[in-house]
């Protein structure tokens, strides 16, 4: 029938079902909510765990930062090279309780904390010298910085014709040594040549992480104080301590001993003397003590601290 033909340009009618029009099934909300709060528990979980291995992570870390650090900070036991030289035949009066003065610093090491081993390099002439720098080379640095190393040498001190002080070295065991030895000028060491080699012999100092040293310091207790006068030497009176102070001066100026320091047991117009009392010099006496910590200040001995205890504790003795 006519009626029943679509128009030209439109679609045909679809028939209508007696169900009427079929509609899309609609997501409900119960579970397109319960989906989305599963989703959220999920990555809040993920974020607890992620957060609690952060922070067993960053504690772990701090606790092995710490422990470094603690171990690092533990002061290193400083070493001791000891020279004493004893062996002076006639006419040189001897090196009074300096044999003495060289047993006693184990017993000090072991009283203290702060001291470590003891070297002994000998009590002969010049091979003793060479064997007290190499013992300086070879010696491990210790202190709080890890980069001290302690050197005592108790000698004669006398000053050569150029005004040099020098150390009276005495002869190699077993040699003559003529009856005028002692004036032979090659035969001392010149304490300007002592102090370049021992600049020249410092080791490296010992890797610290949290506070790397530039350089090892060596401080030389120098105990060369005993001649007050020598009539075999000529000397009326001992310039040593004057002319030591002047070369120490001059080199420090110069900087040509870098990291090496000087402590003296008297100074000018002085002489040291030694204590029967301490069965040894008073220097070596109040230098081991107060490296056993007479001189310590905050735990710690300061070569500041120990100059200044030593001025006030040999003053007396120091004539």
């Amino acid at each position: 029938m006519p009626g029943d033909r679509p128009e030209r340009g439109r679609p045909p009618h679809q028939p209508v079902s007696w169900r009427g029009e079929r509609k899309q099934a609609a997501r409900g909300p119960r579970e397109y909510d319960f989906r989305g709060a599963k989703e959220e528990e999920l990555r809040r979980r993920r974020f607890r765990r992620r957060m609690r291995a952060s922070a067993f992570t960053a504690a772990a870390l701090l606790l092995v930062a710490a422990w470094i650090y603690w171990v690092w900070r533990i002061p290193v036991r400083t070493p001791v090279l000891v020279l004493t030289l004893t062996n002076y035949p006639a006419p040189i009066p001897p090196n009074a309780w300096a044999q003495e003065d060289a047993r006693h610093w184990p017993t000090a090491a072991s009283d203290s904390n702060l001291l470590g081993s003891i070297v002994r390099a000998g009590s002969g002439g010049a091979a003793d010298v060479e064997a007290l720098l190499a013992a300086v080379r070879r010696a491990r640095p210790g202190g709080p910085n890890k980069d001290v190393v302690l050197v005592y040498v108790s000698a004669h001190g006398v000053v050569n014709s150029e005004g040099e002080p020098c150390l009276l070295l005495p002869p190699a065991a077993g040699r003559p040594a003529g009856e005028l030895w002692h004036l032979d000028e090659k035969r001392w060491l010149p304490v300007r040549r002592l102090l370049a080699d021992l600049s020249a012999h410092r080791p490296m100092p010992r890797w610290n992480w949290f506070r790397p040293a530039r350089e090892t310091k060596i401080v030389l207790f120098l105990d060369a104080h005993r001649l007050a006068n020598c009539w075999p030497l000529g000397l009326a009176t001992n310039p040593f301590a004057a002319a030591l102070r002047r070369t120490v001066a001059e080199l420090v100026e110069a900087r040509k001993t870098p990291g090496v320091y000087v402590v003296a047991a008297a100074d000018e117009g002085e002489a040291a003397l030694t204590s029967a009392r301490h069965g040894r010099s008073a220097f070596a006496a109040y230098v081991q003590l107060g490296l056993q910590g007479a001189a310590a200040q905050q735990r710690h001995v300061t070569l500041l601290g120990l100059q200044n205890y030593l001025r006030s504790a040999v003053d007396a003795w120091a004539i």
